[in-house]
């Protein structure tokens, strides 16, 4: 889990703001005197005044950019206040029931169809990931989320998951902190527990989670065969939300790290060939008289292959992995 922090440039945040004018213009302009006419393909609902869809609907009409950036942080807090207001919300996380009630539909046609899925908001979207502060899926940390434009114009991305589901939270759906830049398989692996999760967002660190190999035969006779004497745990730092044990079970870390053993069986050779001094002394050699200079990231990047700084463990996949088992083997 990697922390994600949004810092929106002017185009952005404008792109965003103006979708949402216009969304609740879209909202306001269903309103008919003392009733609401919400044009659902399959079947126009009418909305009377008094009823309790009528008032949240006029909630909605009433929400300003504050209540769209509420923090991930205060989302929570958001979300049980309006459940308290209108117990209507609560029943959407029911799933008992098989045929959508009223009020889902109403909700899924404002913020999905209207919303969150209108062909207007791919331009939002662009610029979110755009913007997203790192290279690969915060929950992860395995896969480029970058947008790539390819020469015939189409565009690969990662995905926007909805932390608290779109299906049980349809007015999240807009949310800016409920949206988070993902890879296709943590957005549809996570599923719809987001509310037991700790968001990206509301990471403080991203060395909340730590990766430790267990090397069960140190005799190496090949790296494959090494590696079947490797096993991997993930845990959780005391100085990290303890729920974030949920996330490791939610977006099965462990079982798919422990994929990753070829990683730790060449970090743990390069550590025993001690490939940390040999690289020392030949940039040493190397750039001795010369202008150039290698930092001390710029060295450990070269002996691991990944990015050991924190602040930069987003750039490349495997990054957060890789940097605590070098440290274990003491390779950085």
């Amino acid at each position: 889990m990697l922390k994600l922090r949004h810092i929106l440039d002017k185009t952005c945040l404008a792109l965003y703001e103006d979708f949402i004018c216009d969304w609740q213009q879209t909202l306001n302009s269903y309103r008919e005197g003392n009733l609401y006419v919400i044009p659902i393909p399959e079947n126009t609902v009418i909305v009377l005044q008094g009823t309790a869809l009528f008032s949240l609907l006029e909630e909605f009409s009433t929400w300003t950019a504050a209540d769209f950036y509420c923090s991930a942080d205060e989302l929570q807090s958001f979300v049980k206040n309006l459940e308290k207001t209108y117990p209507a919300l609560g029943l959407l996380k029911d799933d008992i029931h098989k045929e959508k009630s009223q009020i889902e539909k109403v909700l899924d046609f404002l913020f999905i169809k209207k919303g969150y899925g209108n062909s207007r908001f791919d331009k939002v979207r662009g610029a979110l990931f755009d913007d997203a502060p790192i290279d690969t899926c915060p929950y992860c940390n395995r896969h480029f989320i970058k947008t790539i434009l390819t020469p015939n114009s189409s565009v690969v991305r990662g995905q926007l998951d909805h932390f608290y589901a779109k299906d049980k939270y349809p007015y999240l759906a807009l949310h800016l902190y409920n949206l988070v830049p993902s890879c296709y398989n943590c957005n549809h692996g996570k599923s719809d527990v987001g509310g037991d999760l700790v968001s990206p967002y509301s990471l403080q660190t991203s060395d909340g989670l730590h990766f430790f190999a267990h090397i069960k035969n140190s005799s190496i006779f090949s790296l494959s065969s090494f590696e079947n004497g490797i096993d991997i745990d993930v845990d959780v730092q005391s100085n990290a939300p303890a729920n974030l044990s949920n996330n490791i079970t939610a977006f099965h870390l462990q079982e798919i790290y422990r994929t990753h053993k070829d990683f730790v069986a060449e970090l743990y050779v390069k550590s025993k060939l001690k490939m940390n001094q040999a690289y020392a002394r030949s940039i040493m050699r190397y750039y001795k008289g010369r202008s150039f200079r290698l930092t001390a990231s710029d060295q450990k990047r070269l002996i691991t292959g990944v990015y050991t700084d924190e602040k930069d463990y987003g750039k490349r996949p495997l990054s957060k992995f890789c940097t605590d088992i070098a440290k274990q083997f003491g390779l950085i």
